[in-house]
């Protein structure tokens, strides 16, 4: 039962993607919106900043901050790397642009991203290319959804399960109908916006929730607890208000890397063959479904405490990461300021950026994690106690 639901995923988001990938004439990729033409833009940007025409150049990154959805799907194909570290790029110089007393330090950031973008810029494109925009867009999705799975399979609700795969099946239609309107309606650079809107306020969505499942996870950790827990359903394991939060987390989940993963493939769609991108495509979607399959296999031989134990880990670790990657994509959509502190660190793994606008809800985070694990631990070491001495 749990193959072939995988393989009816499999088969009808692989249909969806061809049908919508599915290169048209007509639909060409405009030359001013490849890779090499976006290097000269930066150029520009360099030359105005050099020029000392500061306002020009704030302008000028503006700009490069809308058009960076045109050429990020070549990038990202190539090198997640340095996509990640050009997407940050783009948020510092626009930080340094706006303040008077930092401008200077906008042009080594600017020199470092054209340097690392001009290797890319003459790159053929293979099935490989193709396939690991899936693998590597859809595993944080596959993490939440397979997690969730496992809950709902350990807590002995099928509903549970149906709830799960309604938000997955839903943000995978949403998904490929954006994609075809962006593609047949619109262009990425007019989308550009809208785009990371989405994945911002979808991320920060995605963390608190997931904050909340981390804490139900780590709450129910103990075998004692999560006896009287079954116990005290009669007809459901979980509640309608927890299946509701699954399925919401689901789709918001699949929306956001669902979403990058099929704007990144339109960006090849028109430097490749269609059948090289279809069949890259069905491996990524291939290879996805057998970590997926996988991991519920794994998950549900581990005992009750290791299993909540890891499932802990990696919610924490995907709100954390979930929080700085949407509050840097509302700051890459203009909602917040750009704002860049040289005292803070940054690291791309985890999507800590050197901005207090994403720094100060991750350390929140941080503190929430800490404070769960404590009173996890205290009431287990009570649990513990009283039945020895029963």
């Amino acid at each position: 039962m749990l193959v072939t639901r995988y393989m009816k995923g499999f088969i009808v988001s692989l249909i969806a993607l061809f049908m919508v990938l599915n290169p048209i004439p007509s639909f060409a990729k405009d030359a001013n919106a490849s890779l090499p033409a976006y290097i000269e833009k930066l150029g520009g940007a360099k030359q105005s900043m050099q020029d000392g025409d500061w306002e020009k150049a704030a302008a000028q990154v503006k700009q490069l901050k809308k058009d960076w959805m045109s050429v990020e799907g070549d990038v990202v194909s190539q090198s997640h790397g340095v996509y990640e570290k050009s997407e940050k790029s783009l948020g510092m110089m626009d930080g340094y642009l706006s303040s008077p007393s930092s401008r200077e330090k906008a042009l080594p950031v600017i020199d470092e991203m054209i340097d690392n973008l001009q290797p890319l810029a003459s790159a053929n494109y293979g099935v490989w290319d193709a396939a690991l925009i899936p693998i590597r867009e859809g595993l944080e999705a596959v993490l939440v959804i397979g997690g969730l799975l496992t809950f709902a399979k350990k807590a002995g609700s099928k509903q549970a399960k149906i709830w799960v795969w309604s938000g997955t099946s839903l943000a995978i239609l949403v998904c490929t109908a954006i994609g075809a309107l962006v593609t047949f309606l619109f262009s990425t650079e007019a989308f550009g916006t809208n785009n990371s809107l989405i994945n911002g306020w979808s991320g920060v969505l995605a963390s608190l929730m997931l904050l909340y499942v981390g804490y139900w996870l780590h709450r129910n950790a103990d075998i004692t607890r999560w006896n009287q827990f079954i116990r005290s359903k009669t007809e459901q394991a979980l509640s309608l208000r927890r299946m509701t939060i699954f399925a919401v987390l689901a789709f918001v989940a699949v929306l956001r890397e669902g979403l990058e993963t099929v704007i990144f493939l339109f960006g090849l769609a028109g430097r490749m063959p269609a059948s090289k991108l279809v069949l890259g495509i069905a491996l990524g979607l291939g290879i996805l479904t057998v970590i997926g399959f996988l991991m519920l296999r794994l998950s549900a031989i581990l005992p009750l405490r290791p299993f909540f134990l890891v499932s802990s880990i990696i919610v924490f670790y995907l709100c954390f990461k979930f929080m700085g990657s949407g509050i840097h994509s509302l700051q890459m959509a203009g909602v917040l300021p750009s704002t860049i502190s040289d005292a803070l660190p940054s690291f791309n793994g985890l999507s800590i950026f050197p901005s207090w606008y994403s720094t100060i809800p991750q350390l929140l985070a941080l503190l929430i994690f800490i404070f769960i694990f404590i009173r996890g631990q205290k009431f287990t070491s009570r649990t513990k106690k009283t039945t020895e001495e029963n």
